[in-house]
């Protein structure tokens, strides 16, 4: 409605579904199956349980880079596809301590983070 008066109104809205964010992935660890070399830390998690009633489409790594300020992992360090589970991070200092956490994202938005895992490059 206006000054010069209504509108038609609109058609009926059916078929919406509404979601929320994917809930936190499970179990992130260092692979196991993977045998550690100085300067590679592969990452593994499960899926998680939920997706919130949108496909989750994509999962966030992020990490602290070696620093050893802070314990929060505070810059994305990659991005996979919704398929990917696991991750090998390259290039890494021997000795240094890698913290990592990771979260899944749909839609409708990013989910909560995983637990810090800290983790040193062999």
């Amino acid at each position: 409605m206006n000054a010069i008066g209504n509108s038609a109104a609109s058609g009926t809205l059916s078929g919406v579904i509404s979601a929320n964010v994917p809930t936190v992935p499970l179990n992130l660890i260092r692979a196991t199956t993977v045998t550690p070399v100085d300067t590679k830390i592969t990452l593994d998690w499960d899926p998680s349980q939920s997706s919130g009633g949108s496909d989750i489409l994509t999962y966030e790594i992020w990490w602290n880079g070696g620093t050893t300020a802070g314990t929060n992992p505070q810059d994305i360090l990659t991005t996979t596809s919704s398929l990917i589970t696991f991750y090998t991070v390259t290039g890494l200092t021997r000795g240094k301590i890698y913290m990592f956490k990771i979260r899944a994202n749909n839609l409708v938005g990013p989910g909560p983070f995983t637990a810090i895992i800290s983790l040193r490059a062999c």
